[in-house]
């Protein structure tokens, strides 16, 4: 993690992991409610302490199995996000370009065209 654009060392001079797996932050969720002060349990994850309460915030009351799902959904919608807005943004540039060259007359014909194709209602 950087803060300010310097990395951050943790106390024994490593540096705080990238990615933290959904079962180590179960396991260090569980070792905070079972009484493990949160010096030891920042020093065997290799996490700082905004990174754990940042992750409790995020993933209390889930299991392992639920972190990962939640994790392997996110990182599928990060790669959708991009190409939903690449197909929006072709839509609105194919609508602008039918209503700036095509005729009303023309554009109802291949409306209607389209809509027989492609089975779908006027709206």
């Amino acid at each position: 993690m950087q803060f300010f654009g310097i990395q951050n060392p943790l106390e024994d001079g490593r540096h705080e992991a990238e990615a933290v797996s959904g079962e180590q932050i179960a396991f260090a969720l569980g070792q905070a409610e079972s009484q493990t002060t949160l010096e030891d349990i920042h020093r065997k994850m290799g996490i700082l302490e905004p990174t754990f309460y940042r992750e409790k915030k995020v993933y209390a009351n889930m299991g392992a199995t639920e972190i990962r799902r939640l994790k392997q959904l996110k990182d599928e919608n990060a790669k959708l996000e991009p190409v939903v807005a690449n197909l929006m943004l072709g839509k609105a540039m194919l609508q602008d370009l039918l209503q700036q060259i095509v005729r009303p007359a023309v554009r109802r014909n291949i409306v209607c065209h389209l809509q027989t194709i492609y089975v779908i209602g006027k709206r």
